[in-house]
C-alpha cells in the first residue's frame, strides 16, 4: 500500500498492477452471477457465461447439450414486472433540494438560494431523471451502484480569447469544460473489498474502454502531472475478465446469448484505469493515477494531490458515491433483489415445462397396437407415440394422458406470491386491485404498507442523491471558469433573473464555504397518492385553515387561488381579474431586467399597484437588483397611483355633479 505514495513512478506502477490483479481475481466469479441477474431482469432466462457456450444453472455452467435443450422450455417472466414496478416507484418523484448555510447574513442566504437554483437547473440539463432510472436498474439487478460526478475538460464550448496582435476576439482550441455524470457498477470499480465501509476505502477507482485515438488526444496535455506518454498508448492486447463480461453484455442479443461475446468489442480499444488514493500525512491532498493500456499517462505529486480534494466536514478526495440495495453480512458488495428471485423463477420455469409436456401428452395420447395389425394411412399416430405389443389379433387402443394434480398449479401460484412478498411489491403497488379488496381505504392501507416496507431503501436512495448533488455543486463552483449559456438561460427562466449578481459571482469563485450543506428533503422521493393529496387540500379549504386570503378580491387572493389550482392539477379558469394579474406579473419580469413598461388606459391600476408592490417589497428582489431597477419599479408604481388618483377624482366629481342635478330637479316644483 505504501508504494502507491512512492515518488518513483515505476514503484507506484508495480503496486497498482499488483492491486489490479488481486482485485480481478476476486471479481471474476461475482461478475458471472451479476451477468445472470441482469439477463433475467431483461427477460433472457437462458444466460450464458462469458466465453462459454452454456447456460448457468445453480451458479454453475451447464455443458450438457441435451439438458440445455430440455431446459429451454416454456417460460414466464415474473421478475421483469417486479423490477419495472420498483423502478417506477423509485423514480416517480423528483428530489426536493434544500440548501442551508450557517451564515446569518443576507449574502450567505443568497448563495444558498442560488445553489438550490443551480442544482434544480442541472437536474434537467444533466438528464438526472434518466440517470436515476439507470441507477435504480443496476441497484435492483446487481445490488450495487456507483455515481461518478466529475469535471470533463473535453466538453463544453470552445472559448473565445482576445488576440492582442489583431485586437479581436478569436475562437481558441481550449474548451470551457463542464460537469459530467456517470452511473457505474462494480464491473467498473477498483476497490479494496477487505474494507467494508466505503467511506474508509484506502483507494477508489474505475476502469472503462475507449478508442485508442480518443485516449491519445485526451491525455496529450502539457500540464503538471501528465507524463507525456499519450502517443505511446496502444491497443490493449488482453482485457480483464470482468471488463470482457461487461463489454460482452453490450453486444448481447436475448435468447441468443451463447454468441454474446463479440470479438470486435476490443478492436482498436484500450483500457483506461483511474485510481484515487486516500490522503495521508505525505500526500495531504491524496493522489490520482491514470493508466491507459500499459502506460501511466498521469500521476500527481504531493503538491497537486487529487483534483477532487476539498477539505470540508467530510473530506472529499474522489468523485464517487456508493449505494447498495441490501447488506450482505461480511461482504462489501450488497446483494440484489433479482439475485434472490432467480432461484424461484427457475423453479417456476420447471413447473411451466412440466405443464407443457403434460398438455402435449393429453393432446397426443400413446397408442398401443398389436404387431402386424395396423395398416398404413389408417393409424399413424399423428405425432403420438406408437407402442407395439403381442396379445394376439386386435385393434389399436389409445391411452390419454393423466392431468397434473391441482397441487402442482397451486405451487406455481405460491411461488409467484413468494416472489412478490420478497420484493415487497404487492398488487396495489403494481396498479392492480387485489382479489376480494374493493374498499378504497383498504387499498390505500396496502399502498401505505408498501411505502413503509421501502422507507429504509428510499432513505438510502435520497442520501445517495444528496451526496451526488453535493459533489456536483462543489465541482461547478470550483472548475467552472467560463459561463455556461445553457445553465444561465435555465436559471433565468426559473427565477426570472433574480439574484443575477450572485449567480455571476457563483461562476469562477474560489470556493464555497464549508458551512453550505445540500440536503434532500426527507420523504420527497417517496411517491404520494394523488387522490389523498387532493382531498387534503379540499379539507384545508373547508376548515378555513388556508385563511381568508383565498377568497380576497385582490392580487394576493388571485395568486393563492392559482397556486391551489396548480396543486390540484387543474386548469385555471380565465377571467378578467386573472388576465389583468397575468399582465402585471409579465410587467414585473420585464422591469426586473431593466425594461420600462408604459401605463395603459385599460389597466386596472389598483390591481397593478398591489401586484407590483408584492415584488418591490420582496427582500430577494431588493437584495439582488441594482438601485436603478428598484427606482424604475417605484416610478412605475407612482404612475399607476397617479392614474388611480385621477380616476378617483373624476369619480368624485361625477358623483357631485349627479347630486347637484338631483337636488335641482327636486327643487323645481316648490319654486313653481
Amino acid at each position: 500500500m505504501k508504494e502507491l505514495y512512492s515518488e518513483n513512478p515505476l514503484k507506484a506502477f508495480g503496486a497498482c498492477q499488483e492491486l489490479f490483479t488481486d482485485y480481478q481475481a476476486y471479481m471474476k466469479s461475482w461478475s458471472l452471477i451479476a451477468r445472470r441477474s441482469v439477463a433475467f431482469a431483461n427477460g433472457d432466462q437462458n444466460p450464458s457465461t462469458y466465453g462459454a457456450s452454456s447456460i448457468i444453472v445453480n451458479n454453475q455452467p451447464v455443458t450438457n447439450y441435451k439438458f440445455e435443450q430440455e431446459f429451454l422450455g416454456y417460460q414466464t417472466n415474473e421478475i421483469e414486472p417486479i423490477v419495472r414496478t420498483l423502478q417506477s416507484y423509485m423514480t416517480r418523484s423528483r428530489p426536493s433540494v434544500v440548501a442551508e448555510n450557517d451564515g446569518n447574513d443576507e449574502s450567505a442566504k443568497a448563495i444558498a438560494k442560488v445553489s438550490e437554483d443551480v442544482l434544480n437547473a442541472k437536474y434537467e440539463l444533466d438528464n438526472e431523471f434518466l440517470r436515476s432510472r439507470e441507477a435504480s436498474f443496476w441497484l435492483l439487478t446487481i445490488g450495487n451502484v456507483f455515481g461518478k460526478d466529475y469535471w470533463d475538460y473535453n466538453s463544453g464550448t470552445y472559448v473565445n480569447k482576445f488576440n492582442e496582435m489583431t485586437g479581436q476576439w478569436e475562437q481558441s482550441n481550449e474548451t470551457s469544460g463542464n460537469n459530467s455524470v456517470g452511473i457505474l457498477t462494480p464491473f467498473h470499480m477498483i476497490l479494496d473489498h477487505s474494507v467494508l465501509d466505503f467511506e474508509k476505502q484506502p483507494y477508489v477507482g474505475d476502469q472503462y474502454v475507449v478508442d485508442v485515438d480518443w485516449a491519445r488526444q485526451a491525455f496529450d496535455i502539457d500540464l503538471p502531472g501528465y507524463t507525456g506518454k499519450a502517443s505511446k498508448i496502444a491497443e490493449s492486447d488482453t482485457m480483464t475478465d470482468v471488463m470482457m463480461t461487461l463489454e460482452g453484455m453490450k453486444f448481447n442479443v436475448p435468447y441468443l446469448s451463447r454468441n454474446s461475446r463479440d470479438t470486435s468489442a476490443a478492436r482498436n480499444k484500450t483500457l483506461i484505469k483511474e485510481l484515487f488514493v486516500r490522503p495521508n500525512k505525505d500526500f495531504p491532498k491524496g493522489r490520482m493515477i491514470i493508466f491507459a493500456g500499459d502506460e501511466i499517462v498521469y500521476i500527481s505529486d504531493a503538491e497537486i494531490g487529487s483534483p477532487y480534494f476539498m477539505p470540508f466536514e467530510r473530506t472529499m478526495w474522489h468523485p464517487y458515491t456508493f449505494m447498495k440495495f441490501e447488506e450482505y453480512v461480511g461482504r462489501f458488495l450488497g446483494k440484489s433483489l433479482v439475485e434472490q428471485l432467480v432461484p424461484i423463477q427457475m423453479r417456476i420455469n420447471e413447473i411451466n415445462k412440466t405443464i407443457l409436456l403434460n398438455a402435449n401428452t393429453i393432446a397426443k395420447p400413446n397408442i398401443f397396437y398389436p404387431e402386424k395389425s395396423i395398416k398404413t394411412g389408417v393409424w399413424d399416430g399423428s405425432g403420438s407415440k406408437m407402442i407395439p405389443y403381442k396379445p394376439g389379433i386386435g385393434a389399436p387402443i389409445p391411452f390419454n394422458g393423466i392431468p397434473l394434480p391441482e397441487q402442482f398449479f397451486k405451487e406455481k401460484q405460491l411461488l409467484i406470491d413468494q416472489m412478490v412478498r420478497i420484493a415487497g411489491t404487492n398488487f396495489v403497488m403494481q396498479g392492480q386491485t387485489p382479489t376480494g379488496v374493493t374498499a378504497a381505504a383498504a387499498i390505500q392501507m396496502l399502498l401505505e404498507n408498501s411505502n413503509t416496507q421501502y422507507s429504509d431503501l428510499m432513505g438510502s436512495w435520497e442520501y445517495f442523491h444528496q451526496q451526488r448533488f453535493q459533489k456536483k455543486l462543489r465541482l461547478l463552483h470550483r472548475f467552472m471558469r467560463y459561463p455556461d449559456p445553457a445553465l444561465r438561460k435555465k436559471l433565468s427562466l426559473m427565477s426570472q433573473d433574480s439574484f443575477r449578481y450572485q449567480k455571476e459571482d457563483f461562476i469562477g469563485a474560489e470556493d464555497l464555504s464549508d458551512g453550505l450543506n445540500i440536503e434532500i428533503e426527507r420523504g420527497s422521493m417517496i411517491p404520494k397518492n394523488e387522490s389523498v393529496k387532493k382531498k387534503s387540500y379540499i379539507d384545508l379549504i373547508q376548515t378555513g385553515i388556508l385563511g381568508p386570503g383565498l377568497v380576497e378580491d385582490s392580487p394576493r387572493g388571485q395568486k393563492m387561488r392559482d397556486d391551489l389550482v396548480k396543486k390540484l392539477d387543474l386548469e385555471p379558469l380565465e377571467n378578467e381579474q386573472s388576465v389583468e394579474l397575468k399582465k402585471a406579473l409579465w410587467e414585473n419580469g420585464n422591469m426586473a431586467m431593466g425594461q420600462p413598461m408604459p401605463i395603459s388606459e385599460l389597466d386596472d391600476h389598483g390591481l397593478h399597484i398591489s401586484a407590483h408592490k408584492l415584488q418591490a417589497q420582496d427582500p430577494n428582489f431588493i437584495e439582488s437588483k441594482p438601485p436603478e431597477i428598484i427606482e424604475l419599479m417605484k416610478q412605475h408604481i407612482a404612475e399607476h397611483q397617479q392614474q388611480l388618483d385621477l380616476q378617483m377624482e373624476q369619480q368624485q366629481q361625477a358623483q357631485m355633479e349627479q347630486q347637484m342635478m338631483m337636488a335641482q330637479q327636486g327643487g323645481q316644483p316648490q319654486a313653481a
